[in-house]
Formats: structure tokens, C-alpha cells, sequence
């Protein structure tokens, strides 16, 4: 009786064991594949790695080629936002509208003297 039960909690630890080591084997080579496919996209999550993985091969195709459409899609929309901004014609400002006169060589020489003479007030 003692025999028997020793061999059934053996046999009971055995089954246990093997279905720890099986069970920690199956979560380091997914754990091992999640690491490989975050060297080919780093931006991927876990979350998405674990939805990725149960996608057949069609689907996961499918999938790539929606996100490449909405990034061109997005990237093509800023560049037309760029050339819109570009082309708009420019209102002209008071300083392009009016042309300051040439100076003359006696203005670019003496400025206040001859702004004074023609607004001073005082007697000479």
C-alpha cells in the first residue's frame, strides 16, 4: 500500500513536471520570437506581436500594405499642405508698396542738418 502510493505521487510529480517544462520551453521561444520581431520592427508591442502571430500569411500582407497606404496617404497630404502654403500669393506691405527716394550725396553726408533746416523754428 505505501509502494503504491509513492509510485502514484511520482508519477503524479513526473506528469506535473513535464507540463512545467513544457509549458516554460513554449513561453521562451515565444518570448525568443517576440525579441526577433522586435528587431525587424521596434515599434512593435506585445499586444500587437500576440495578434500579429495567430494572423495567417494573406492577412498579415494585407495588413502591411494598409499601413504603407496610410503613410503615403499622410506624407503626400503634408506635402500638399506644404505647396499650398507656398504658392499663396503675398499681400504687399507698406515697405515693398513705397520706394524710398535715392539719397543724394549731401543728404547720406549730413542728414539732421538738412532735416533741421527746413523744420526748425528758431531764428538764425
Amino acid at each position: 500500500m505505501i509502494i503504491s502510493t509513492v509510485l502514484g505521487s511520482a508519477l503524479i510529480l513526473a506528469i506535473i513536471l513535464t507540463a512545467l517544462l513544457l509549458w516554460s520551453r513554449k513561453r521562451q521561444r515565444k518570448w525568443a520570437d517576440y525579441r526577433e520581431a522586435c528587431l525587424r520592427d521596434p515599434n512593435l508591442t506585445w499586444d500587437d506581436y500576440e495578434r500579429r502571430r495567430k494572423l495567417s500569411r494573406s492577412i498579415l500582407i494585407w495588413e502591411e500594405e494598409v499601413q504603407r497606404d496610410i503613410i503615403l496617404r499622410k506624407t503626400l497630404q503634408s506635402r500638399t499642405s506644404l505647396n499650398t502654403t507656398r504658392t499663396q500669393p503675398r499681400t504687399p506691405t507698406s515697405a515693398t508698396t513705397t520706394r524710398q527716394p535715392k539719397r543724394m550725396r549731401s543728404q547720406s553726408w549730413h542728414p539732421s542738418t538738412t532735416k533741421r533746416e527746413t523744420s526748425s523754428s528758431y531764428p538764425r
